[in-house]
Protein backbone atom coordinates (compact mmCIF):
# COMPACT_ATOMS: atom_id res chain seq x y z
CA UNK A 1 0.00 0.00 0.00
CA UNK A 2 0.68 3.59 -0.79
CA UNK A 3 0.72 5.96 2.18
CA UNK A 4 0.27 9.94 1.70
CA UNK A 5 1.17 12.94 3.28
CA UNK A 6 0.44 16.57 1.26
CA UNK A 7 -0.36 14.74 -2.01
CA UNK A 8 2.73 12.52 -2.01
CA UNK A 9 3.59 9.15 -1.26
CA UNK A 10 5.53 8.12 1.54
CA UNK A 11 6.04 4.59 1.52
CA UNK A 12 5.97 1.89 -1.05
CA UNK A 13 5.45 -1.76 -0.97
CA UNK A 14 7.74 -3.40 -3.40
CA UNK A 15 5.23 -5.18 -6.20
CA UNK A 16 6.42 -7.01 -8.86
CA UNK A 17 4.98 -8.04 -12.50
CA UNK A 18 3.67 -11.43 -11.33
CA UNK A 19 1.93 -9.44 -8.24
CA UNK A 20 0.15 -7.64 -10.60
CA UNK A 21 -0.78 -10.84 -13.44
CA UNK A 22 -1.82 -12.42 -10.27
CA UNK A 23 -4.42 -9.65 -8.97
CA UNK A 24 -5.71 -9.21 -12.61
CA UNK A 25 -6.48 -12.88 -12.48
CA UNK A 26 -8.01 -13.08 -9.27
CA UNK A 27 -10.35 -10.02 -10.26
CA UNK A 28 -11.63 -11.84 -13.69
CA UNK A 29 -11.81 -15.25 -11.95
CA UNK A 30 -13.16 -14.43 -7.84
CA UNK A 31 -15.47 -11.04 -8.66
CA UNK A 32 -16.83 -11.92 -12.25
CA UNK A 33 -16.47 -15.32 -12.45
CA UNK A 34 -14.31 -15.34 -15.98
CA UNK A 35 -13.04 -18.96 -16.69
CA UNK A 36 -11.60 -18.45 -19.43
CA UNK A 37 -10.47 -15.22 -22.12
CA UNK A 38 -10.01 -15.34 -25.89
CA UNK A 39 -7.32 -12.88 -25.74
CA UNK A 40 -4.94 -10.89 -23.17
CA UNK A 41 -2.93 -7.69 -24.74
CA UNK A 42 -0.68 -5.74 -23.15
CA UNK A 43 1.76 -2.72 -24.11
CA UNK A 44 4.82 -1.98 -22.55
CA UNK A 45 4.72 -2.54 -18.65
CA UNK A 46 1.26 -4.08 -19.70
CA UNK A 47 3.24 -6.60 -22.66
CA UNK A 48 5.70 -7.36 -19.33
CA UNK A 49 2.01 -8.19 -18.03
CA UNK A 50 1.24 -10.43 -21.25
CA UNK A 51 3.96 -12.57 -21.31
CA UNK A 52 3.66 -13.42 -17.78
CA UNK A 53 0.07 -13.96 -18.12
CA UNK A 54 1.18 -16.99 -20.80
CA UNK A 55 3.48 -18.76 -17.84
CA UNK A 56 1.69 -18.24 -14.87
CA UNK A 57 -2.08 -19.13 -16.11
CA UNK A 58 -1.18 -21.56 -19.17
CA UNK A 59 -4.62 -22.37 -21.13
CA UNK A 60 -6.44 -19.52 -19.33
CA UNK A 61 -6.62 -17.31 -22.50
CA UNK A 62 -6.13 -18.36 -26.35
CA UNK A 63 -4.32 -15.81 -27.75
CA UNK A 64 -1.29 -13.34 -26.22
CA UNK A 65 -0.32 -10.33 -27.49
CA UNK A 66 3.21 -8.72 -25.65
CA UNK A 67 3.59 -5.38 -27.29
CA UNK A 68 6.58 -3.78 -27.11
CA UNK A 69 7.66 -5.78 -23.91
CA UNK A 70 9.75 -7.95 -22.37
CA UNK A 71 9.88 -11.39 -20.67
CA UNK A 72 13.52 -10.80 -19.01
CA UNK A 73 14.55 -7.59 -18.83
CA UNK A 74 18.52 -6.02 -20.80
CA UNK A 75 21.46 -4.28 -19.34
CA UNK A 76 20.20 -1.18 -21.17
CA UNK A 77 16.86 -1.32 -19.56
CA UNK A 78 17.59 -1.76 -16.18
CA UNK A 79 20.40 0.99 -16.25
CA UNK A 80 18.12 3.49 -17.57
CA UNK A 81 15.19 2.23 -15.27
CA UNK A 82 17.93 2.48 -12.33
CA UNK A 83 18.92 6.15 -13.17
CA UNK A 84 15.38 6.99 -13.02
CA UNK A 85 14.81 5.06 -9.72
CA UNK A 86 18.10 6.34 -7.85
CA UNK A 87 16.82 10.17 -8.36
CA UNK A 88 13.89 9.12 -6.74
CA UNK A 89 15.13 7.00 -3.86
CA UNK A 90 17.90 9.71 -3.11
CA UNK A 91 15.75 12.43 -2.71
CA UNK A 92 13.29 10.44 -0.20
CA UNK A 93 16.69 9.13 1.52
CA UNK A 94 17.70 12.67 1.83
CA UNK A 95 14.37 14.62 3.15
CA UNK A 96 13.67 16.22 0.22
CA UNK A 97 10.22 16.53 -1.79
CA UNK A 98 10.73 13.48 -4.44
CA UNK A 99 8.49 15.70 -7.08
CA UNK A 100 11.98 18.06 -7.28
CA UNK A 101 13.17 15.16 -9.19
CA UNK A 102 10.91 14.68 -11.71
CA UNK A 103 12.26 16.68 -14.31
CA UNK A 104 15.08 15.20 -14.50
CA UNK A 105 13.34 11.63 -14.35
CA UNK A 106 10.99 12.60 -16.87
CA UNK A 107 14.22 13.70 -18.98
CA UNK A 108 15.68 10.62 -18.85
CA UNK A 109 11.96 9.24 -20.24
CA UNK A 110 11.93 11.21 -22.94
CA UNK A 111 15.87 10.94 -23.83
CA UNK A 112 14.77 6.95 -24.36
CA UNK A 113 11.35 7.21 -25.63
CA UNK A 114 11.96 7.72 -28.93
CA UNK A 115 15.15 7.52 -31.10
CA UNK A 116 17.42 10.18 -32.03
CA UNK A 117 17.31 9.77 -35.81
CA UNK A 118 13.16 10.29 -34.74
CA UNK A 119 13.85 13.32 -32.57
CA UNK A 120 16.11 15.26 -35.26
CA UNK A 121 13.62 15.27 -37.55
CA UNK A 122 10.36 15.16 -35.61
CA UNK A 123 11.40 15.98 -32.12
CA UNK A 124 9.42 18.97 -30.32
CA UNK A 125 11.26 22.26 -29.97
CA UNK A 126 13.48 22.03 -26.86
CA UNK A 127 12.14 25.52 -25.22
CA UNK A 128 8.78 23.27 -25.69
CA UNK A 129 9.73 20.05 -24.37
CA UNK A 130 11.47 21.24 -21.65
CA UNK A 131 8.88 23.38 -19.94
CA UNK A 132 6.55 19.56 -20.64
CA UNK A 133 9.97 18.17 -18.42
CA UNK A 134 8.94 20.55 -15.19
CA UNK A 135 5.41 18.40 -14.85
CA UNK A 136 5.57 15.95 -12.40
CA UNK A 137 3.41 13.60 -13.90
CA UNK A 138 2.05 10.89 -12.27
CA UNK A 139 3.24 10.41 -7.92
CA UNK A 140 7.02 10.19 -7.48
CA UNK A 141 6.55 6.98 -5.91
CA UNK A 142 4.34 5.58 -7.68
CA UNK A 143 6.68 6.25 -10.28
CA UNK A 144 9.28 4.16 -7.88
CA UNK A 145 6.90 1.25 -7.96
CA UNK A 146 6.57 1.13 -11.20
CA UNK A 147 9.93 1.07 -11.91
CA UNK A 148 10.67 -1.40 -9.21
CA UNK A 149 7.93 -3.73 -10.54
CA UNK A 150 9.58 -3.77 -14.11
CA UNK A 151 12.81 -4.35 -12.76
CA UNK A 152 11.35 -7.68 -11.46
CA UNK A 153 11.08 -9.19 -14.94
CA UNK A 154 13.43 -12.18 -15.31
CA UNK A 155 12.07 -14.95 -16.67
CA UNK A 156 13.99 -18.09 -17.43
CA UNK A 157 13.49 -17.95 -21.06
CA UNK A 158 13.72 -21.71 -21.83
CA UNK A 159 10.97 -23.00 -18.75
CA UNK A 160 9.17 -20.04 -19.83
CA UNK A 161 8.02 -20.82 -22.89
CA UNK A 162 7.76 -24.64 -22.06
CA UNK A 163 5.14 -23.77 -20.25
CA UNK A 164 2.94 -21.68 -22.88
CA UNK A 165 -0.03 -23.16 -24.12
CA UNK A 166 -1.49 -19.82 -25.74
CA UNK A 167 -0.96 -18.64 -28.97
CA UNK A 168 1.28 -15.77 -29.09
CA UNK A 169 2.23 -12.94 -31.27
CA UNK A 170 5.31 -11.40 -30.13
CA UNK A 171 5.42 -8.09 -31.57
CA UNK A 172 9.05 -5.65 -30.79
CA UNK A 173 10.40 -2.50 -32.17
CA UNK A 174 13.68 -3.24 -33.36
CA UNK A 175 15.18 0.15 -32.63
CA UNK A 176 13.44 0.40 -28.89
CA UNK A 177 15.81 2.46 -26.83
CA UNK A 178 13.26 1.91 -23.76
CA UNK A 179 12.46 -2.01 -23.95
CA UNK A 180 15.35 -3.61 -25.55
CA UNK A 181 13.35 -6.17 -27.86
CA UNK A 182 16.13 -8.66 -27.56
CA UNK A 183 14.40 -11.19 -24.89
CA UNK A 184 11.29 -10.81 -26.51
CA UNK A 185 12.45 -11.85 -29.59
CA UNK A 186 14.38 -15.42 -28.05
CA UNK A 187 11.39 -16.06 -26.27
CA UNK A 188 9.41 -16.19 -29.55
CA UNK A 189 11.99 -18.24 -31.84
CA UNK A 190 12.39 -20.55 -28.81
CA UNK A 191 8.17 -21.23 -28.84
CA UNK A 192 8.14 -20.65 -32.45
CA UNK A 193 5.75 -17.69 -32.19
CA UNK A 194 4.51 -15.14 -34.90
CA UNK A 195 6.12 -11.97 -34.25
CA UNK A 196 5.78 -8.27 -35.56
CA UNK A 197 8.84 -6.28 -36.30
CA UNK A 198 7.93 -2.26 -35.76
CA UNK A 199 10.66 -1.47 -37.59
CA UNK A 200 10.73 2.80 -37.71
CA UNK A 201 12.82 4.66 -36.34
CA UNK A 202 10.25 5.69 -33.58
CA UNK A 203 11.62 3.27 -31.27
CA UNK A 204 9.04 2.53 -28.34
CA UNK A 205 6.53 5.14 -30.04
CA UNK A 206 6.60 2.67 -32.70
CA UNK A 207 2.90 1.59 -31.44
CA UNK A 208 1.82 5.28 -32.54
CA UNK A 209 3.92 6.20 -35.46
CA UNK A 210 3.07 2.20 -37.01
CA UNK A 211 -0.63 1.88 -35.58
CA UNK A 212 -2.26 1.20 -38.58
CA UNK A 213 -0.33 -1.81 -39.42
CA UNK A 214 -0.27 -3.03 -35.75
CA UNK A 215 -3.67 -2.88 -35.62
CA UNK A 216 -4.84 -4.45 -38.32
CA UNK A 217 -2.06 -7.28 -37.70
CA UNK A 218 -3.33 -7.85 -34.26
CA UNK A 219 -6.64 -7.80 -35.51
CA UNK A 220 -6.13 -10.45 -37.71
CA UNK A 221 -4.32 -12.80 -35.29
CA UNK A 222 -7.33 -12.35 -33.02
CA UNK A 223 -9.50 -13.74 -36.11
CA UNK A 224 -7.32 -16.83 -36.27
Amino acid sequence: MLARANGVSTRIDKLTIRDMVQSQHRLLTEHFGIAKLHGVIGISMGGMQSFDWAVAYPGFADRIVPIIGSPKLSTPDLLLWQAQLSAIETAVANKIDPRTVMPAVNAMHQFALRTPDYDAVNGAEWAKLKESLSSPGNDPLDRAAQLRAMMSQNLDLKESVAKVRAKMLVVYAAQDHMVNPKTAIEFANLGGFATLNLNGNCGHMAISCESARLTATVRAFLEQ
